[in-house]
């Protein structure tokens, strides 16, 4: 009788071990799935991708890297009538939510046109938005007791989580969008409370502004409200050095990836958030300050 050979207990640690690896190893997805824009008919294609860098150029940079504000919008902005139906208003809005489809990497990332509540002169006005899935549930767990009030928990589709605020009222719709937009605590406490102090007085509360750099502009892009006189404090600090950190590492990358002959947009995102096995995820972003060679030419990370 032939007895089945029996596996050491040192096997099945190994195998344990290699098979915790290898789930670490296959995180993210595929290059060709992370901003997958050739999914897209071709005049699309080329506008996604100048949408795209506009939006990096912006303070989009710092919800796809980094996550410092679970949510950035407006980088683009579209408008259209109500009454009567604007068809052709309707076809581009649909457009544009196909563009935005294609801006995700996995399900880290979800992009798409946001219509405000209140319409103006009678047109409605979308705002193009990304969200940072990771950083919007951090940010609903952290204030939890507000977004309850609001009917979002941690697991709400952000869509959900962002015309919940849209529709609050106003005092809540400030601090709902002062958390998804990042700013610290002290600042969107402060710009509600001046706020409401205006709605009671009719007197606008005198205010300084912080912003932090993009490469678009240094200033008035990532820019929040502070009390007057306010001196830059820790939290200020940190948001800061982070976001400085990433926009260095961005533009040593835009200068290698962007322009004529060279690999683009999409390629720029791909390589940084690429393990060096072809899986992205934006937990692979890095900071360094030199940047590898286009994947084409080395498979160094």
């Amino acid at each position: 009788m032939v007895t089945a050979w029996r596996k050491p207990a040192w096997w099945w640690t190994l195998w344990l071990l290699l098979w915790s690896l290898h789930s670490v190893w296959a995180q993210g997805v595929p290059r060709a799935e992370c901003f997958p824009i050739e999914n897209l008919p071709a005049p699309l294609q080329v506008e996604a991708e100048k949408v795209l860098l506009q939006m990096l150029d912006r303070e989009g940079l710092y919800t796809v890297i980094g996550g410092i504000k679970p949510m950035s919008s407006a980088f683009v902005i579209h408008s259209f009538t109500v009454e009567p139906f604007d068809q052709q208003g309707w076809e581009r809005l649909k457009q544009l939510r196909t563009i935005l489809q294609t801006f995700r990497c996995g399900d880290e990332l979800y992009a798409d046109m946001m219509v405000f509540a209140r319409a103006e002169n009678g047109k409605k006005i979308a705002h193009a938005i990304v969200v940072n899935t990771r950083r919007l549930r951090e940010t609903v767990r952290q204030y939890a007791d507000f977004f309850a009030r609001l009917g979002v928990t941690d697991n709400s589709h952000p869509m959900e989580v962002v015309m919940a605020v849209e529709y609050a009222p106003r005092s809540d719709r400030y601090r709902g969008y002062g958390y998804l937009f990042g700013y610290p605590k002290y600042a969107v406490d402060f710009f509600v409370a001046a706020a409401e102090e205006q709605e009671r007085t009719g007197q606008f509360v005198k205010r300084d502004f912080l912003s932090i750099p993009t490469f678009a502009r240094e200033t008035n892009l990532f820019v929040y409200a502070v009390p007057k006189g306010h001196q830059e404090n820790e939290e200020d600090r940190q948001i800061r050095e982070r976001a400085l950190r990433v926009l260095s590492s961005y533009r040593a990358r835009r200068q290698r990836y962007i322009g004529k002959d060279r690999p683009g947009i999409v390629e720029l995102l791909r390589d940084w958030l690429d393990d060096g096995t072809g899986r992205c995820s934006l937990n692979n972003a890095r900071f360094g300050a030199s940047i590898p060679l286009f994947r084409s030419n080395s498979s160094a990370r």
